[in-house]
């Protein structure tokens, strides 16, 4: 039997992420992320349901599902469109408003006037 993921990295001198990130990813699950899986993904997290309970509805992992999420979280964050809407949402929430409310709110925004109807 041949060595393992962290046994090469030891001997190579790198760090055992960089060993997994080239080696074959034989017997692992590795399946991309479909749309709808996103969605129930961000649904579930709107729900308030635990990470663990989300990942057995998607039957994948926890550690996945939290890996996903925060690299979700960093796409937002990343996109200052995303993170003034985000931050709008959050805003007209905690003030009490109603959905209906909040998205009046957004459209009235001076700084996302034209791009806010791409996003919602």
């Amino acid at each position: 039997m041949g060595l393992t993921g962290d046994e090469i990295a030891e001997k190579l001198g790198i760090s055992h992420g960089a060993a997994y990130k080239y080696l074959p990813k034989v017997g692992k699950n590795y399946k991309k992320w479909t749309e709808k899986e996103i969605q129930i993904l961000t649904d579930g997290i709107a729900e308030g349901l635990p990470p663990a309970e989300i990942a057995a509805k998607l039957k994948r992992t926890l550690n996945q599902v939290v890996v996903k999420l925060c690299r979700y979280r960093q796409s937002i964050r990343a996109d200052p469109q995303k993170r003034e809407i985000l931050y709008l949402l959050t805003l007209g929430f905690k003030a009490g408003a109603t959905p209906k409310q909040v998205i009046q709110g957004i459209r009235k925004s001076k700084i996302l006037r034209r791009k806010v109807e791409d996003v919602l």
